[in-house]
């Protein structure tokens, strides 16, 4: 009841994992270090995981944990969906579900290395980053046709979908992970489809030499996760005046050689 009565913002978190494994107790110390730094309350659920119960259950779990909690707290504006990997695929879902079925958006959402091109095996930071990452890219089909029918897999995937009327948004990525290129095409997606009446605020941050939802590593302390969660920090403490006036996207200075020339906002010179 002290969470429903504070103004604090509250995160809705969707761990990541495939949509197949992981678990609460996999992100426990990443999410406590985000709650520590950020000063958000951190709502996580658990959801129902594919191959035995694929699209779109996942994200139907993670649907109602929105809506319940937007009956505890009243205020939409308070609550941020967020996610890594999987999850943060399944935190548009939940953004595009409210959209669709006339519900409050959420006052914003946190992308954390968001896989969002289900069927991916074409974009060079596969092969690129390789080398680096820590999961290999062999998996991208392998566990997607285990979420969704492959010949489905493209209209579900984020990527290609109506992102129409989003709320702002604050993308984390770093610049050794396999998605990279499909999360950029993500961020150009976000500013291109915008909203009728307002520029979207989309807020991305290259992170060098960082892989696959690096803040997972949070119990390393590399300054690259504090710098990740002081971003989310400012983010959140932004968020009423972004919801209360038109704004324009930011990108990080590494986006500019495929994205229009926008403000820089790169953590490295931070």
């Amino acid at each position: 009841e002290s969470v429903v009565s504070s103004r604090n913002k509250i995160i809705l978190y969707f761990h990541g994992g495939a949509f197949c494994w992981q678990s609460l107790a996999s992100h426990r110390m990443m999410l406590y270090a985000m709650a520590k730094d950020t000063g958000a309350t951190i709502l996580s659920i658990e959801y129902r995981k594919a191959p035995e119960n694929p699209y779109p259950l996942p994200g139907q779990d993670c649907f109602e944990a929105y809506k319940w909690l937007l009956q505890k707290v009243g205020d939409s504006s308070r609550i941020v969906v967020a996610g890594d990997s999987a999850g943060g695929a399944l935190a548009i879902d939940v953004v595009l579900m409210a959209r669709d079925g006339q519900l409050p958006r959420p006052g914003g959402s946190i992308l954390l290395s968001p896989w969002v091109d289900l069927v991916d095996d074409y974009n060079p930071s596969l092969v690129r980053n390789q080398p680096y990452d820590v999961i290999p890219a062999y998996l991208i089909p392998y566990v997607g046709s285990m979420y969704i029918d492959p010949s489905k897999a493209n209209s579900v995937s984020a990527v290609n979908r109506d992102l129409k009327d989003f709320p702002p948004v604050l993308v984390e990525v770093g610049d050794s992970e396999i998605l990279q290129d499909q999360i950029m095409k993500l961020v150009e997606k976000l500013q291109s489809d915008g909203s009728s009446s307002t520029e979207p605020y989309v807020e991305c941050n290259t992170y060098t030499d960082m892989v696959h939802v690096f803040q997972m590593l949070a119990i390393t302390k590399m300054p690259q996760i504090s710098q990740s969660f002081q971003r989310m920090k400012a983010f959140l403490d932004k968020l009423d005046t972004l919801n209360n006036c038109v704004t324009g996207p930011v990108v990080s200075e590494k986006m500019e050689r495929e994205l229009p020339p926008l403000t820089v906002n790169d953590p490295e010179r931070a």
